[in-house]
């Protein structure tokens, strides 16, 4: 898992967060049936922060150990499911293309995370375990941009 926090556009005011995830990053999760894993993308968005999009890179389904799905939810601390609500990574149809996700949550952009940590929350089905993935790799993107305050 690797996280990247950069500046695009015009004057540093247009950033991105983005997440790498692999079925690795799960090897270590408590052998629970459908325990989910969180997390952390980046750091707490800046105040001010205004979700512009988000998009998802899948080049390997998330499968193995008997998994028949696999969610993923990406919103903030305590509020799971805002941005991203339930994308199967399972499944998804597209591979190795960016593509926006097919479940959007409630406040997919917008203003109602500045000043939170975005997390990505991963969940298995209920019979069984992240753990015992043998496959999967994704990418999460999430753009937002910081209004200058100066003008």
């Amino acid at each position: 898992m690797s996280v990247k926090r950069e500046k695009n556009g015009y004057a540093a005011r247009n950033r991105s967060i983005e997440l790498d995830l692999t079925f690795a990053d799960f090897a270590t999760v408590a052998a629970t049936n459908g325990l989910a894993a969180t997390l952390n993308l980046g750091g707490v968005l800046p105040t001010g922060a205004v979700i512009d999009s988000h998009a998802l890179l899948v080049s390997a389904y998330f499968t193995g150990g008997g998994a028949t799905s696999v969610s993923l939810q990406v919103g903030a601390t305590g509020i799971l499911g805002d941005l991203v609500s339930a994308h199967n990574l399972f499944s998804t149809t597209t591979l190795n293309k960016w593509i926006p996700a097919t479940t959007p949550g409630t406040q997919a952009i917008g203003p109602a995370f500045a000043g939170l940590q975005l997390v990505a929350t991963i969940t298995p089905d209920g019979a069984h375990q992240l753990r015992n993935l043998t496959a999967g790799a994704a990418k999460i993107r999430i753009y937002y941009s910081v209004p200058d305050s100066s003008n």
